[in-house]
């Protein structure tokens, strides 16, 4: 039922699978493989061959060349459409900047309470610990005798750090991890951060506590805890920066959007942008001629953003867009149509193909040779 087939045509599906099924049976119980097929079959799998080879490069061909302007006109022509000239427009955008909104905004002390009690959850800090290590270096696959020979190293950089000597500078003198010339100093980290053998030992240990050798994958470590933050949420006041912070910029995005809404909602149609930002004594920008497959000058945007622009036709305005956060209005001022191009448009180009050309047969020719 879940196939929506009936049950004639499963049992006719089910007969064909078991026909088949019992042809291959048939044939195969017949079929037998030789060891000459099976010398063949390993030594076609197995059969190595080794070389040896001059190679013609063209570019060393290349500074011999002298490109006949005839010849290099003649490549023009039956490659010209390779040097289409793609379809081209120019814009105008008018930018409304959340950032300069933000002076219209005030904030009551109730959002910044009620930001801050909605999402508490972000303002909840695990448990860290602040140390240093000292790393001997050690393989997993090291073998017994290297593994004790580093083992006596660690414990006797351990006793000299145990009987007072400054962890720092043992770390400086002795580590052989990334953080030696910071004296072994790996700041602060919660669980999760380091690998778990290593992390099992720290986040068991007191502060001051330096610990014995403890083996990871990278080798034997001394681990010196200097601090410990236990688990908390940040008050109110830690964070109230941040939030009025967030809170300003959220604001400011909505009002800008508002606003990009409310100009595209005053703009008469087939109106020019530039006239119609300076009367609301804004400023629209122009660009020069881009293609589809170039950022747009000046402000950048994904693919997706240009084939919107490119969709427009000439005079056309868009919808407000966000582009990082703020918003523009862009208008299509002018388009060129794709086009084949006449040669000394597009010379340089060419010379430069031709050359390849010129310099691919002349290597042929001498590999020939």
């Amino acid at each position: 039922d879940q196939n929506r087939m009936t049950p004639e045509d499963f049992e006719q599906e089910m007969a064909k699978d078991l026909l088949a099924g019992k042809l291959r049976q048939f044939l195969f119980a017949f079929m037998t493989v030789t060891d000459q097929e099976i010398l063949d079959q390993y030594t076609y799998a197995n059969e190595k061959t080794k070389i040896s080879f001059v190679q013609f490069n063209p570019d060393k061909f290349k500074e011999s060349i002298q490109p006949d302007e005839a010849a290099m006109k003649e490549f023009f022509e039956e490659r010209k459409e390779s040097y289409r000239i793609p379809e081209k427009i120019k814009i105008a955008s008018l930018l409304i900047d959340p950032d300069s909104l933000k002076d219209q905004v005030e904030l009551s002390e109730q959002e910044i309470e009620g930001y801050y009690d909605y999402n508490i959850g972000t303002f909840t800090e695990p448990k860290q610990v602040k140390a240093r290590h000292i790393l001997f270096k050690l393989g997993e696959d090291a073998s017994e005798e290297r593994e004790r020979e580093v083992r006596e190293k660690a414990e006797q950089v351990l006793k000299e750090a145990r009987e007072n000597e400054d962890f720092a500078t043992l770390a400086t003198k002795n580590s052989e991890g990334p953080t030696k010339d910071n004296g072994g100093d790996l700041g602060y980290f919660p669980k999760g951060r380091m690998v778990k053998s290593f992390e099992d030992v720290a986040f068991q240990m007191k502060k001051g506590e330096i610990s014995d050798p403890v083996r990871t994958p990278f080798g034997y470590h001394i681990i010196k805890i200097e601090d410990i933050k236990e688990a908390g949420t940040k008050t109110l006041d830690e964070v109230r920066d941040q939030i009025v912070k967030t809170l300003l910029t959220n604001a400011g995005t909505e009002l800008a959007h508002e606003s990009a809404l409310s100009l595209i909602d005053q703009m008469p149609y087939n109106a020019e942008l530039d006239e119609f930002a300076a009367d609301h004594q804004l400023e629209a920008k122009h660009t020069g001629f881009f293609s589809q497959d170039q950022p747009i000058p000046d402000i950048g945007g994904d693919q997706k953003l240009r084939q919107t622009l490119f969709s427009l036709e000439k005079g056309q305005t868009s919808e407000p867009l966000e582009i990082k956060g703020e918003f523009y209005i862009f208008q299509v001022v002018d388009r060129q149509p794709s086009a084949l191009p006449e040669m000394k448009e597009v010379e340089n180009k060419v010379l430069e193909n031709f050359t390849a050309h010129l310099a691919s047969e002349e290597a042929k020719a001498a590999a020939e040779k």
